[in-house]
């Protein structure tokens, strides 16, 4: 089926090949019957259509045939390959084409399309346990759905009346989705799918059946049925139920059926009043049921439901609030969906909001100070977990019964950096008055921390003196003038409030973002010096620029100061003059040099394979013989070769001797050139693997040049090797710093932390990682590691396997994390249905596992109980042979040990077990070694050496590694020793 990475050609075009051609079986299975039945038509025999189609896919395959075409939809261009080929085709000469042949096409590709929605739409139904409704469901997916079958959907799905109703216009809208989705490949343009679908539904269309109630008739039009029509409705209806129009009227019936009223009963909750409006959500209190907690209830207002734009805001909004724990923050119970309406679950805050209560704080400064400083506190706390509000105004802070402040409604928060931004028009932008000037500059990659801090400065500035900086409702005007125009002082509207905090104001208001605070926390803090009797730390602006804002205030006095500023510019131009560039790639008058360099290392980087590092090598080479004295060409050379040496494209000493030669010249050269060291510690490291020595010459090259990222993040790799793990989080930490918006650097990040145990800290690295890329599934599996690492909590790992689709699952990345899970979970069941879908030359591999098949089938069998010697014989087999082709790779070693264990085999286990441990210890692989001593701690205790086999676990429970207690509670891997005395008291312990 035709998708988003294969895109159809551009309308219009007079030769437009589709963009990477759509793979052979992609296009045989969307048109293959359409195709037989074409050739059928035209007078070929069965067997005869179903040959030369195989030849006409494997030819467009082999790009014997094109699909070159003015046509818009593909079907036409298939058709119009097929026409071509039919037309050279070694066999008897074909009939003259007809309109009939190709509607005969059209027609097949139109129920082929409506049954594949179709099996979408019984898996729907499989998985919701509502198989034995298909036959009163699936009549009604096109045609009217009245309130007469309501009664009857009711029995049939056993829910409500109402319930019943809204449950199944929420599966025709999915079903209308899914035709959707399907047609959507065979168009140019998402905009042409309703004309589309209006085509092929007319194409599909057959006679009606008059009065003649023995021939088979569509429920909904009377026209004519296939004869192996599946349900009672023709293709033409089913496929009219994926446009547009009814798309829509299906989710606005959906979410207006599921929509509370006041008394009524909502997911758990009992509705008791409506309390507040806002843009896309309605808030109810209500009471929980079971608790009798009174809560706020925020649902998406029906009328929003068919919007994919506002459902995502409203669903990044409760995600916003839920990943948030903070005593400053607005709590949130629960995030779910009830049919078609999002929702959410809340502290009810009875004081109201800060709006409202704005007279209580004016002219009382101590507890206006108070009050934002708890506020700033809260929100300095969502930008540590990555989040910006960007709609921080006084109906958005929440206050309890006491006064004390809460923040709430995120819903035009962003993930900070991230740069998928829904909210980029003004209405959207936020409240006028409260948001930063540079909020309505188009980039949302523009926006920082600092833009919250702006409004919190206008929150202060309203909650002492009672009204707002900029005043007006006109956002652009506003926008304006805060960036032209300094913010008034505090004291010019009110004197008798301190000037320190006119000072604090004064800098949380600037225009330009760079002279604010630099955080949330800063502001709370020198709030919370002045409330303390101390001197505020950060308020003051620099003189620069109190002085560019008097002269604003004061305009008469403007030429007098011009003039002595011009006096010490010309100093100042002179000092600039003379700095030294910052730019490493200078240390050459040649440019041309300097251009080889730059290209030479970017294209190593970008493609990673042998071709290219020769290329790169010759582009240095070029620059080199521009100038033979150049540092930094020399230094980028010898990386190259290490690089070649270490990948094994090359891995001769005379390739490890010119990278030793290159680097000796680099620091020959320049001394003093930080690549020039680091290339020397590249060298250490990957060609001769001297860690001391490659540690020292890293260090070097920081200190020489601390913001090359390059630096740091070799250094990280090799401390870790050297178990010095401070100085390998303080590079990784120094990375995040240098390019905070690489997803990569906080992975990184949280990887080494969570080696070390640090797993709250662990968490926020992932987090950010997952925000900054939140399509990745690995950030989400990551996180889902780490609850259970630290808690034992296997709720992460549930969430992403229920976020995965089920046919990912069976993908390396993917299984790596779900298999273990459903073990974990004890759901072996569905752990077996995974093994078996997978091929049976599969192999799971990752950084510590080389796990064939029949291994992951010994596993699960084992770990239900049941007999799984053929599968370790098999594993056993494969393993042996895995081990002389790759004698090496400690990971073959490690599950080899594994295997003879489970087979009762103790001196061939430990030897294997030992053998992996040799090939990765602990002194030089601290990540990775840890998982090998795992292995022989198993082969220990299945070898009925208990004692040794728990103090190898306790050794690994006190240093780095994965290994955690909540494993040898909860993994089936340790079910056998669960009946040890001393195993059980490890289990029992608290997680270091």
């Amino acid at each position: 089926m035709p998708d988003a990475a294969h895109p159809a050609p551009t309308t219009g075009a007079a030769s437009a090949p589709l963009d990477e051609r759509r793979l052979l079986a992609e296009l045989a299975n969307c048109f293959g019957a359409a195709a037989r039945a074409y050739l059928a038509f035209r007078g070929f025999e069965p067997h005869e259509a179903a040959a030369l189609a195989e030849t006409f896919f494997a030819e467009l395959g082999a790009d014997r045939i094109t699909l070159e075409s003015r046509a818009q939809r593909l079907r036409e261009l298939v058709l119009a390959a097929l026409r071509t080929s039919l037309t050279g085709a070694n066999v008897r000469a074909p009939e003259p084409d007809s309109p009939a042949a190709a509607r005969h096409f059209h027609e097949r590709w139109a129920r082929a399309l409506a049954g594949g929605a179709l099996g979408a739409f019984r898996g729907e139904l499989e998985r919701s346990h509502e198989t034995d409704a298909l036959a009163v469901i699936g009549p009604l997916l096109a045609g009217p759905v009245r309130e007469s079958h309501a009664p009857m959907l009711a029995i049939a799905l056993q829910l409500e009346p109402a319930s019943a109703l809204a449950r199944v216009h929420l599966l025709r809208h999915r079903f209308g989705e899914t035709v959707r989705s399907l047609a959507a490949g065979t168009v140019c343009a998402t905009t042409e799918i309703d004309s589309e679908l209006q085509e092929i539904s007319r194409l599909a269309a057959t006679p009606r059946a008059g009065d003649d109630a023995a021939i088979p008739h569509c429920r909904a039009c009377a026209g004519l049925l296939l004869p192996d029509a599946p349900l009672p409705l023709c293709v033409s209806c089913l496929l009219r139920t994926g446009t547009g129009a009814s798309l829509t009227a299906e989710a606005v019936a959906a979410a207006e059926a599921d929509a509370p009223a006041a008394g009524s009963r909502f997911a758990q909750y009992e509705i008791l009043e409506e309390i507040g409006r806002g843009g896309m959500g309605v808030i109810h209190r209500a009471r929980q049921a079971g608790t009798d907690r009174i809560v706020a209830v925020k649902l998406m207002q029906p009328a929003f439901a068919t919007s994919p734009e506002i459902r995502e805001r409203f669903r990044r909004e409760s995600r916003a609030a839920a990943s948030l724990d903070h005593p400053g923050v607005l709590p949130v119970f629960e995030v779910g969906e009830k049919g078609a309406l999002p929702f959410f679950s809340m502290k009810y805050a009875e004081g109201g909001n800060l709006a409202d209560a704005l007279p209580r704080f004016i002219g009382r400064p101590r507890r206006a100070a108070e009050l934002m400083a708890r506020v700033a506190r809260a929100v300095h706390h969502a930008h540590e977990r990555g989040l910006l509000h960007r709609d921080l105004k006084p109906a958005n802070i929440l206050l309890d019964l006491e006064g004390l402040p809460y923040v709430t409604d995120f819903g035009l928060a962003r993930w900070i950096d991230d740069p998928g931004d829904l909210t980029r028009s003004l209405v959207v932008l936020g409240t006028a008055g409260y948001v930063a000037p540079e909020q309505a500059g188009g980039s949302s990659n523009a926006i920082s921390p600092r833009a919250d801090v702006y409004s919190l400065g206008v929150l202060l500035f309203e909650v002492l003196t009672g009204e707002r900086p900029f005043p007006g409702d006109n956002a652009l005007a506003i926008l304006r003038r805060a960036a032209v125009e300094p913010a008034p002082l505090l004291r010019s509207r009110h004197p008798e409030l301190p000037r320190e905090l006119e000072q604090i104001c004064d800098r949380a208001l600037q225009g330009d973002a760079a002279m604010r605070y630099s955080s949330a926390g800063e502001l709370a803090y020198d709030l919370e010096r002045w409330l303390a009797g101390d001197a505020p730390r950060h308020h003051r602006l620099p003189l620069r620029r109190r002085l560019r804002q008097w002269m604003q205030r004061h305009p008469a006095a403007r030429p007098t100061v011009l003039g002595a500023l011009g006096l010490l510019a010309v100093g100042a131009a002179t000092v600039v003059a003379t700095r030294e560039s910052r730019d490493p790639y200078q240390g050459t008058k040649s440019k041309e040099a300097i251009y080889f360099v730059k290209r030479a290392v970017n294209l190593a980087a970008a493609r990673r394979d042998a071709a290219s590092l020769k290329g790169a090598v010759e582009m240095i080479e070029r620059a080199l013989a521009l100038d033979p004295a150049y540092a930094m060409g020399y230094a980028e050379l010898s990386r190259l070769h290490t690089t070649a040496y270490a990948r094994r494209w090359d891995h001769s000493e005379a390739r490890a001797r010119l990278a030793l030669g290159a680097a000796e010249e680099a620091v020959r050269l320049k001394p003093t050139l930080a690549r020039a060291q680091l290339a020397f510690g590249e060298y250490h490291y990957r060609c001769r693997r001297e860690d001391a020595e490659a540690l020292e010459r890293l260090r070097r090259a920081r200190d020489l040049d601390p913001r090359d990222v390059d630096i740091h993040g070799l250094l990280a790799v090799v401390a870790k090797r050297r178990h010095e793990w401070d100085e390998a989080i303080a590079s990784a930490r120094e990375i995040t710093r240098l390019e905070g918006n690489k997803p990569a650097c906080w992975y990184d990040l949280a990887v080494t932390y969570e080696v070390v145990r640090r797993y709250d800290d662990a968490l926020a690295a992932f987090d950010r990682a997952a925000f900054l890329a939140p399509e990745s599934t690995q950030y989400i599996a990551n996180r889902g590691w780490i609850l259970f690492r630290a808690k034992g909590d296997l709720s992460g790992l549930a969430d992403f396997t229920r976020r995965v689709p089920a046919a990912r699952h069976f993908d390396d990345e993917i299984l790596s994390t779900v298999l273990p899970y459903r073990l974990l979970h004890r759901d072996f069941d569905e752990a077996l249905r995974l093994v078996h879908g997978l091929a049976p030359d599969f192999v799971l591999e990752d950084s510590t596992t080389y796990w064939p098949r029949s291994f992951l089938l010994a596993l699960v069998l084992s770990a239900r109980g049941e007999p799984a010697s053929e599968a370790l014989r098999e594993a056993a087999a494969l393993l042996e042979a895995a081990s002389v082709t790759r004698p090496t790779d400690a990971r073959v070693h490690g599950a080899l040990a594994r295997v003879y264990a489970m087979q009762d085999r103790p001196d061939d286990a430990a030897r294997e077990a030992r053998l992996g441990m040799k090939l990765d210890p602990i002194e030089t692989e601290p990540v990775d070694g840890p998982d090998r001593v795992v292995d022989l701690a198993e082969v220990q205790l299945r070898a009925g050496q208990i004692e040794e086999g728990c103090t190898t676990i306790r050794g690994l429970l006190a240093i780095p590694g994965y290994l955690t207690v909540h494993d040898l509670r909860l993994d089936p891997r340790w079910d056998f020793a669960r009946g040890f005395p001393a195993f059980t008291a490890l289990s029992a312990a608290a997680v270091r």
